[in-house]
This record gives C-alpha cells, sequence and structure tokens, in this order.
C-alpha cells in the first residue's frame, strides 16, 4: 500500500490540485493538519480536502481558527499568521468547515496492512504546538503522553507535520516522517511544495518537490491585504 502523506496546505487550493493532478499511484491519503491562512482560499481548501483524503488532523491554524486562540507559531511570521486569519481565513470559512475543524484531534492513529502509524501535526510530546525536529526529538519522552489522550507510542513510526520541512528521522527505534508543506510554502525552499509517498510492504519514504508558480496566489492576495510589510513577507514566503 502507498500512503500519501501530505501537511500545511494554508489556503492553496490551487497547490493541492496540483499534487493531486501530479501524483497518481497512491491508495490512502493522510493530511497532517493547517487547512487555512496564509493562503488566499481557506474555504475551498477545506472544502477539498474533506473530499480527497482518508483521515485529516486539526493543526495549530485551524485550531485558532476554529476557537478564536491565538496560533503560537513562529515569531517570524506570527504577524503574517494574525493578519490573514483576521481578514482572511475569519471572513472566508464557513459555519459548516468551522465546524469540520472543530471536530478534528491533533493527533490521531491508523492502522493499515497489519502495521499501525501514529499521526501527528506537531510532535508526541505537544501534537497541537512543538515543532519535532531533529534537534527537538531528543526532548521527546514517549512513556509520559497521557496529557494528550495517548499513553505510548504504539508505532515505531510516526508522521508529523507543522514545520513545513521534510523530514526522514531516526530516534532510538522511532522514525519521525515529515512530508514538508502541501501549501508551496516549504521554509527549506522558498516557493515550493512538498509530499511524502509511504510504501507500507518495504517500509520506504519518498519525497517529492513540487515547484509551484504561485502568480495567482500573489495577485489574489495582494487584492485582500493592504498591509505592506505583511504582503512583502508573504512574497518572500511564496518564492517572489
Amino acid at each position: 500500500m502507498i500512503i500519501l502523506i501530505l501537511s500545511d496546505a494554508h489556503s492553496n487550493i490551487g497547490a493541492l490540485k496540483h499534487i493531486f493532478d501530479t501524483v497518481q499511484h497512491y491508495d490512502y491519503v493522510i493530511f497532517l493538519g493547517d487547512f487555512v491562512d496564509y493562503g488566499p482560499w481557506p474555504d475551498e481548501t477545506i472544502s477539498y480536502l474533506k473530499e480527497n483524503v482518508d483521515i485529516a488532523l486539526q493543526g495549530n491554524h485551524d485550531f485558532a481558527l476554529s476557537y478564536g486562540k491565538d496560533c503560537r507559531c513562529g515569531e517570524e511570521n506570527h504577524d503574517v499568521s494574525v493578519y490573514t486569519r483576521e481578514v482572511i481565513s475569519q471572513m472566508q470559512t464557513s459555519d459548516e468547515n468551522l465546524n469540520y475543524l472543530r471536530s478534528l484531534k491533533p493527533y490521531g492513529t491508523v492502522k493499515l496492512e497489519g502495521k499501525i502509524y501514529e499521526l501527528f501535526h506537531g510532535s508526541p510530546g505537544d501534537p497541537l504546538y512543538r515543532y519535532a525536529t531533529e534537534k527537538t526529538i531528543s526532548g521527546i519522552d514517549t512513556k509520559k503522553l497521557s496529557k494528550f489522550g495517548v499513553t505510548d507510542l504504539e508505532s515505531t513510526t510516526v508522521f508529523v507535520g507543522h514545520t513545513h520541512i521534510p523530514m526522514d528521522y531516526n530516534y532510538k527505534g522511532i522514525r519521525f516522517i515529515n512530508p514538508g508543506s502541501a501549501g508551496s510554502l516549504c521554509r527549506d525552499l522558498f516557493g515550493s511544495s512538498s509530499i511524502a509517498l509511504y510504501d507500507t510492504e518495504n517500509e520506504s519514504v519518498s519525497f517529492h518537490r513540487i515547484k509551484m508558480d504561485n502568480g495567482e496566489v500573489i495577485k489574489t492576495l495582494k487584492n485582500i491585504v493592504k498591509d505592506n510589510n505583511i504582503m512583502k513577507k508573504l512574497e518572500i514566503m511564496y518564492g517572489f
């Protein structure tokens, strides 16, 4: 079985459609959270993912939009997050899709082909907010997770999102795989999307960079975003 792993779409319906048009062979789709913010099409993005994925998680941006909370993202892009949530996500997301986001959790478990896979938007230690990187994973105590509804990791394969950077890292026998950003917001290569394909039979993963033409994203954002500093940051994030 081939699992298509996606994360951090951030209101970019164009990037998602391009991914699904490009990737032809997969059997199951996992989305690790962050439907909204930054991009100009939150409602369309939520609706599209609802129809095209098998399981989805709630990201910190989804939680912030759904409950009127702060997303607690990195300081560098916090102002962009707040601005786009207030002028785009809050204004455009339907009540139906807000309720859908509220219904999700930032963690989950799936069993496929007899194997268990743990899913977290952030990390096992903090599924909503903490970034799981090679530096921070060493601080995760996989035996003390009951606060988040998880008492122990049942699997040696964990799928995480949140960082916007692809990763395949093994820590004490637990493999952490991050597909990067499906919304053309990879932080290690601006203006690109990234997805992962995981083969359950041989436990191999391949990462696929999809360079995007974000001209329509920028054009649409310029019609909405009136703060020049915010717009300049968005242009950098989308590779302009």
